[in-house]
């Protein structure tokens, strides 16, 4: 079977294809997806080239790299020592002693769980600046009465709106309501 290029069919799948691509274009224009996989930026070389104290393997199994590490000397039972790594890449940056090279002596954390984790009974004084959550919006319905006798009556109605929130942004809401009223 022999499908003609001007077939109805043919067209609005072509025009369905086209609408999808469209929208896939301009939604990439205004918000990239790759903008949402940026990290905090470059990181510190030191990190990525830690080198623990006790590492006895002088030469990488997998990729054949020569790691040598050389103690320094020992602070109340803390080793400092200063690390090589072979095998530098064209991207990698040098450390505050060189490319390759590595000396990690620690780091202090400073935990915050709410209050400094050395509070001692201090005053603590928290500021906080919040801009006021603001909604507007705008709202219409209809209704109309499906079934009445004296004493009861049922209606339908269906309402619609749109509203702005400073915090949550635009929003769409819809309702459909059905009533049953007796009177006495």
């Amino acid at each position: 079977m022999v499908k003609k290029l001007n077939d109805p069919f043919n067209s609005k799948i072509r025009r369905t294809t086209a609408v999808f691509w469209l929208f896939t274009i301009v939604f990439q224009l205004i918000a990239p997806p790759c903008a949402y996989a940026l990290t905090g930026g470059p990181s510190q070389p030191e990190v990525q080239s830690f080198e623990p104290i006790g590492t006895s393997d002088m030469v990488d199994p997998f990729s054949g790299d020569f790691n040598y590490n050389i103690p320094l000397m020992d602070i109340d039972g803390y080793p400092i020592n200063i690390a090589y790594h072979s095998g530098i890449t064209m991207d990698q940056e040098a450390s505050w002693v060189g490319l390759g090279w590595n000396i990690n002596p620690g780091v202090i954390n400073r935990g915050m769980r709410g209050i400094p984790d050395d509070f001692n009974g201090d005053e603590v004084v928290k500021e906080l600046s919040m801009k006021p959550n603001k909604t507007y919006g705008l709202n219409t319905g209809s209704g109309i009465e499906i079934f009445g006798l004296d004493k009861l009556k049922l209606g339908i109605a269906y309402s619609i709106g749109v509203r702005y929130n400073n915090y949550n942004g635009v929003g769409i809401e819809q309702g459909l309501n059905l009533s049953l009223i007796w009177r006495e």
